[in-house]
């Protein structure tokens, strides 16, 4: 599988093994879960990561296994002006393939992954990491299996999870920023507020404001024009509807914002984007 650049905030295909590198203006707030587990190497950038309750800085080099359905998210500090990952996703091997003596140690490293488990002093894997994303098939299966049995035998791991106050206080407020995510995600294609969004939270305005801001490195404002526009960016790609429609349905009054923010956060007016990126209906179910 080649090495592709993946758009700001969008996922690749699920597939049973997965190989990308993510390489973004910026690593937003992204909070999310899914049953793949994932692997993630920062080659440039830094910032601060949220795994299930735990958050830390990350900084170039640094190798992150996560279990399937852990929440995360990577967010890259405003004066970080590169940021690129490589990241592998895969499901779970089968249990009967797991339960044989010769996979034990790669079964108890992905049974201590369920909480995030950070690896250090991994120079000597890096160059294994980025070749997976040029493997497909058996092969990429087999380099994925030689990755797993190093990091098995690794001697410097970080268990992510713990249940210090500290994380118990995290938790309270990553919980209270998924319910906001959540009903964002619902009502992006709507008008919808601070005010509105606040009310979720059980907030003040301001303070919602400042807590947003603080936890995402982002105005709420920015975080949902960025929704409306990653789901412009499907319908531009995937339906042949007038760009003045799609801005509408994704939530902007007018053309002019709408053709503003685009620009504004991915580099290029929609038409072209379309141009670039369009596929007939037909193809791209």
């Amino acid at each position: 599988m080649k090495p592709r650049i993946e758009a700001p905030g969008f996922e690749p295909n699920r597939q049973s093994l997965t190989a990308f590198v993510r390489q973004e203006k910026a690593f937003e707030w992204d909070w999310h879960h899914h049953p793949e587990f994932e692997m993630t190497w920062i080659r440039q950038g830094h910032g601060r990561r949220l795994i299930g309750d735990q958050m830390a800085p990350y900084a170039a080099g640094e190798i992150v296994l996560l279990g399937a359905h852990l929440p995360h998210t990577w967010i890259s500090s405003p004066e970080s002006q590169k940021n690129e990952a490589v990241v592998i996703q895969f499901r779970k091997f089968p249990p009967e393939l797991l339960t044989l003596p010769e996979f034990s140690q790669v079964a108890d490293l992905l049974r201590r992954a369920g909480g995030g488990l950070q690896f250090g002093g991994s120079d000597g894997l890096n160059g294994k990491l980025f070749d997976l994303t040029d493997k497909n098939g058996l092969a990429a299966w087999l380099a994925l299996m030689d990755l797993l049995r190093r990091l098995a035998n690794h001697s410097d791991v970080i268990p992510l999870a713990a249940a210090t106050e500290r994380h118990r206080r995290l938790h309270r407020v990553v919980s209270r920023l998924e319910r906001v995510t959540a009903h964002i995600e619902e009502n992006f294609r709507s008008a919808l507020t601070v005010s509105d969004v606040a009310r979720v939270a059980a907030l003040t305005p301001n303070g919602f404001s400042r807590l947003f801001r603080r936890m995402t490195n982002q105005t709420f404002v920015a975080y949902r024009n960025a929704r409306r526009i990653r789901e412009a960016c499907c319908l531009l790609s995937e339906s042949d509807e007038s760009i003045t429609r799609i801005a509408g349905e994704c939530g902007f009054e007018n053309l002019a914002n709408f053709n503003r923010q685009f620009r504004q956060i991915l580099g290029m007016t929609p038409r072209e984007y379309r141009r670039m990126h369009h596929r007939p209906p037909a193809l791209a179910r």
